[in-house]
């Protein structure tokens, strides 16, 4: 495996240990546009304010519901089997579940569910990503904390941002890193490759403490374009 990459993310450093603290994570969406965005406004709707008590789990497809037009989502790409590029229902859900688990890991929440996407997606960094699909695939976090955090997601044109706030303070500090195995998929358009994430807890600001294997993540070599055609 290479040595150890620090992630290069909005908001993916966090030292929190004020009296109280606010996590926020802003995703650029400037190349995607409607149905995608209404799929996200309908989320953004639905997550206005989401308060997790301590020890409670909290799942994304429960709050979002299923996708269909009778509950408001739209049709738009999703990566299908084998990341085929294909028509779903609450296509572009899976930058929500994205920049959630994102915000998890920086605000100190257990993951008891993630699932990566078979193919890289160009919003967030290979291993931070999440995919979301009702029934199938969900993201669920806990609150261990001693005190309830909210969430709030919010979009404002071309940008996703998602906030957490908790009234009590977190004694330590959190690091994301990943390692990108140095071999890769051989494919037409674009390899594949390997990437192991670790979560990395230090207390007050000292030296890394408990390290935490979040995922070990194969992201398939890319043989055609998102839309099926053979390379030119």
């Amino acid at each position: 495996m290479r040595s150890l990459i620090p992630v290069a993310l909005c908001s993916v450093a966090a030292s929190l240990q004020l009296a109280a603290f606010e996590k926020k994570v802003t995703l650029p969406i400037t190349r995607y546009s409607y149905p995608v965005t209404a799929n996200l406004d309908r989320a953004a709707a639905v997550l206005q304010t989401v308060t997790i008590a301590p020890g409670e789990i909290f799942s994304l497809n429960a709050a979002l519901g299923p996708r269909n037009a009778a509950t408001g989502y739209r049709m738009a790409p999703v990566f299908g089997g084998n990341g085929v590029g294909l028509s779903e229902f609450g296509g572009g859900l899976c930058m929500v579940s994205s920049i959630l688990y994102n915000l998890a890991l920086t605000g100190g929440l257990e993951i008891l569910e993630r699932h990566p996407h078979q193919r890289l997606v160009r919003y967030t960094a290979p291993g931070l990503d999440a995919a979301l699909d009702f029934g199938r695939k969900d993201l669920r976090v806990r609150n261990p904390h001693a005190y309830a955090v909210s969430i709030r997601l919010t979009r404002h044109g071309r940008y996703l941002t998602a906030e957490l706030s908790g009234a009590g303070a977190l004694r330590y500090d959190i690091r994301l890193e990943r390692e990108v195995a140095p071999d890769t998929i051989p494919g037409a358009v674009e390899s594949g490759f390997r990437v192991r994430t670790l979560r990395i807890f230090a207390a007050n600001g000292g030296a890394p403490g408990r390290r935490e294997i979040l995922s070990q993540d194969t992201f398939l070599p890319i043989d055609f374009t998102a839309e099926g055609e053979k390379p030119q």
